[in-house]
């Protein structure tokens, strides 16, 4: 329900809801839209090999409803596995390990954030495309009612875990 744009690195340069996705989603983005562009790749600038290793640090900075701003950065780490046929064209194997950290007091309601994910992402090296990905993220925020500008009797916490699934799988 997501269309992203990226450059010829996989870096995301721009996404945002299609006309199909539910109006909730629609109100969440751009926070939504950032965070899962953050679940696509991030290629190297120089040719690798099988076994090869990389690392992508990406500031997040999420405009989330009612004005705040939650800050973090979404930390890839990518292994080259292997070749393999995938939709019948040779494909590069990437694995993806991502480490999501947010800063605390970035927010009117006190909050702790972390998250984690893995994946596969297959490359065709012939056309320069992502042929298929398939990538669960599950992040966990940690909400301090008690505190900040809302101030709940009682200092409630609220804990919210959600997962995302990305996965893609090119058609053409």
């Amino acid at each position: 329900e997501f269309v992203a744009r990226v450059d010829s690195r996989g870096k995301v340069l721009e996404a945002g809801p299609t006309d199909a996705a539910p109006t909730n989603v629609k109100t969440l983005y751009p926070a939504l839209g950032q965070a899962l562009a953050g679940l696509g790749a991030v290629f190297p600038a120089e040719p690798k090999a099988p076994g090869a290793r990389w690392q992508e640090t990406q500031p997040l900075n999420l405009a989330m409803p009612g004005g705040d701003v939650m800050k973090g950065s979404l930390i890839s780490n990518y292994g080259f596995n292997r070749w393999v046929r995938v939709n019948g064209r040779p494909a590069a194997e990437i694995g993806v390990q991502l480490t999501l950290s947010m800063v605390p007091g970035t927010m009117r309601v006190p909050m702790e954030g972390k998250g984690s994910g893995a994946g596969y992402l297959y490359l065709s090296t012939e056309e320069g495309i992502l042929v298929a990905s398939d990538i669960t993220f599950v992040s966990k925020g940690i909400y301090n009612l008690g505190g900040g500008q809302y101030n709940f009797a009682g200092g409630a916490i609220l804990e919210q875990t959600v997962e995302h699934r990305v996965t893609t799988d090119l058609v053409q």
